[in-house]
């Protein structure tokens, strides 16, 4: 595991094409079919020199085959919450053919670490409710469901 830097964005939109072909399938009302790849790379470009945004790179063989986008969020008090520090993991990619072969896990653990080094302790995330295979795998992994957002189409 190690930081992404702007050598490796070919390789992040790449790998994100994982993510997006599921997000499709899951929810093609939400998600676009086809993603233009230079804004996406600009979009990537922009997550490696933003602060408080963390993308990690794993690799087999020197090859990138997964990544991990995570931002920091830090909430003050409010007269209705306490302070809050935790790392919210936006995406989670494999590439298939390294699928089962413990990336995932290794990129989840090296996010820990992160999270540990700088004194927070609550590690987020979010799962389609269809995406069964990714709410097992987080849930073998010491995740628990703590907030169920619940949607209504208008017609």
């Amino acid at each position: 595991m190690r930081p992404a830097t702007a050598a490796d964005l070919d390789a992040l939109v790449s790998l994100n094409r994982v993510v997006q072909a599921l997000h499709v399938k899951l929810e093609p009302e939400v998600f676009r079919a086809e993603v233009d790849v230079a804004a996406l790379r600009a979009f990537f470009a922009a997550l490696i020199d933003k602060p408080d945004t963390g993308l990690l790179i794993a690799e087999i063989a020197a090859e990138p085959v997964g990544y991990l986008w995570f931002d920091r969020q830090e909430r003050p008090p409010t007269v209705l919450t306490q302070a809050r520090r935790r790392l919210y993991v936006q995406h989670l990619a494999v590439r298939e053919s390294a699928r089962r072969s413990g990336v995932a896990t290794a990129l989840l653990q090296a996010v820990e670490a992160e999270a540990r080094a700088g004194n927070v302790t609550q590690l987020v995330l979010d799962a389609w409710t269809r995406n069964e295979e990714a709410l097992r795998f987080f849930q073998g992994r010491g995740f628990r469901p703590f907030n169920v957002v619940l949607a209504k189409v208008l017609e």
